[in-house]
């Protein structure tokens, strides 16, 4: 038995979801130092309850806002490093839809049990 090596790489497409995602972060970041973090994390962070008062629109806006440059800066670095090479080598739909489950579990978990505070 031999071992059949390849030197090919995985062909490399476009990641446009994860520059997608990278956009509605400087997005929101934009909005918030626009109209004052306080305010925007007041009109959208994601809080325990958030549901149940009728603020769903929170559920995903909140997955887009930073507390600060700082929490912004590191997002954004992870995001890249870890989302290129992830929709590299996953069909980019499975990609896509792994972040959006993640946007809505830990909305969940925050709405149900999120404790007190605001979480963004």
């Amino acid at each position: 038995m031999s071992a059949e090596y390849t030197t090919q790489q995985p062909s490399r497409r476009i990641p446009f979801v994860t520059g997608i995602i990278v956009l509605l972060n400087v997005i929101g970041t934009i909005y918030e130092y626009a109209v004052g973090e306080n305010t925007a994390i007041a009109r959208f962070a994601m809080y325990q309850g958030a549901l149940q008062d009728g603020e769903s629109i929170r559920l995903f806006v909140s997955a887009f806002l930073h507390f600060g440059i700082m929490h912004f800066g590191s997002n954004m670095i992870c995001l890249v490093v870890f989302g290129l090479d992830l929709e590299n080598h996953m069909d980019w739909w499975r990609y896509a839809l792994i972040y959006l489950i993640s946007i809505i579990g830990s909305g969940l978990l925050i709405n149900f049990v999120g404790g007190r505070g605001i979480h963004a």
